[in-house]
């Protein structure tokens, strides 16, 4: 007996050893996040754009990135990247001439470890090129972390969240929210909880009434990471996957601040606008302590219950799989199977409560864009040259038609 216990205990620390660092990153680590996510500009006029910070343990030396849509935002100097509400004994290094240049570009702080202040910590004026098509256009945030370290001198483990600016009045606009949908959003949007999984691209389709099946293409919707890396196996969370489909349907929509909808998903949430509208269209609704959980994983369930309810699918397949028998959202799964959306895993089982990873989330989108399987014309010509994505990897015709988008011949 004492031996079997042994052995259970050695194998449950192999396994813990074993498991990616990603997923042991603490929730509470410092976030940084685009505070006024999905501010509405007009082209030709300037926005500020402001980041802010929270759940602050205490870190030192912060750096972070910041990237913008350089064909709708133009930073016209250094001195248009300022410092927000002072923190503490965190002060703000600025950005060189050379840098501001960049897209992305750097900025720093300098101070001690046990600074843990919270508040707004940059404001980046840019001018909206007066050319600019309407629609939405992504700004990241991303932190090195090869400077920025917690109170023990620990490397820290920021998590970013990335927004978006959403240009009115367009070159294009003809009041209904056609745009180009460039950028990038993991939400997004890709909130990433682990600081490993990015907001989700902003994304905008012309005519957002009839079923998006019916469409003659749509935008590029997601990108890969600076590292050259698309990173499928991370997970999408709740929100993000939310904030595409508040974008892909771009409704004119303005949510009430005063009476958030949800205990957890306060007025000042990047995805805020996305959740009270996924709410009002009832795509989504609280659990029974009034919580949307917004950071939680997107299940497999979830993915299908938003699909499902933002297109009104009424026609079900029949139930060819052996895991969905009781299972709550059983009718709203068949529904998108019904739709081409899903067809399954080759043990015969769905897995509604799987997690949800980007590769997998980028595959139920473009099947439910496209109303199905894409053919082969759609995508052997596109070329994408991720590290971590091979010519012949499952996901590479999905990948391949999220970056470079699609348009109907």
């Amino acid at each position: 007996m004492k031996m079997k216990l042994f052995s259970i205990i050695v194998t449950v620390i192999c396994v813990f050893a074993l498991w990616p660092i990603s997923h042991a990153i603490a929730a509470d680590m410092p976030t940084v996040y685009i505070r006024n996510s999905g501010i509405e500009v007009i082209s030709g006029t300037t926005v500020t754009v402001t980041l802010a910070i929270k759940d602050n343990t205490g870190i030192a030396g912060l750096q972070l990135q910041i990237g913008y849509d350089a064909q709708v935002l133009k930073l016209i100097s250094q001195n248009n990247v300022t410092k927000g509400t002072e923190l503490g004994l965190l002060q703000f290094v600025g950005v060189s001439a050379d840098t501001y240049q960049n897209n992305p570009f750097k900025i720093s702080w300098a101070g001690a470890a046990n600074d843990s202040s919270n508040g707004d910590i940059l404001n980046v004026e840019f001018t909206v090129l007066p050319n600019a098509k309407a629609g939405s256009s992504l700004i990241t945030v991303d932190y090195v972390p090869t400077n920025t370290r917690t109170a023990d001198g620990e490397l820290a483990n920021l998590n970013t969240v990335n927004g978006s600016v959403i240009v009115k009045g367009g070159n294009d606009d003809d009041g209904k929210g056609k745009g180009d949908g460039k950028g990038d959003g993991n939400g997004e949007g890709s909130v990433s909880s682990g600081g490993d999984v990015t907001i989700t691209p902003p994304v905008v389709i012309a005519e957002p009434d009839p079923p998006l099946a019916t469409f003659s293409g749509f935008a590029a919707f997601i990108q890969g990471f600076e590292d050259n890396t698309f990173r499928g196996d991370s997970l999408m969370t709740r929100e993000q996957f939310v904030a595409i489909l508040f974008r892909l349907k771009n409704p004119q929509f303005s949510a009430n601040k005063s009476n958030p909808s949800f205990n957890d998903v306060a007025p000042a949430r990047w995805s805020y606008e996305a959740i009270e509208w996924a709410k009002s269209a009832d795509i989504i609704t609280a659990n029974a302590l009034g919580n949307f959980s917004p950071a939680e994983p997107l299940t497999r369930a979830d993915m299908a219950i938003m699909l499902v309810k933002a297109d009104k699918l009424t026609e079900m397949a029949e139930n060819s799989f052996n895991d969905l028998a009781g299972h709550a959202d059983r009718d709203d799964i068949l529904k998108a199977v019904k739709a081409g959306i899903f067809v399954g895993y080759p043990d015969g089982t769905f897995k509604p409560e799987g997690n949800t990873i980007r590769n997998e989330a980028v595959t139920a989108l473009i099947r439910y864009l496209l109303g199905g399987e894409p053919s082969d014309e759609m995508w052997r010509n596109l070329n994408i040259t991720f590290s971590d994505v091979s010519t012949g990897a499952w996901a590479y015709k999905y990948i391949a038609l999220a970056v470079k988008g699609y348009t109907r011949s």
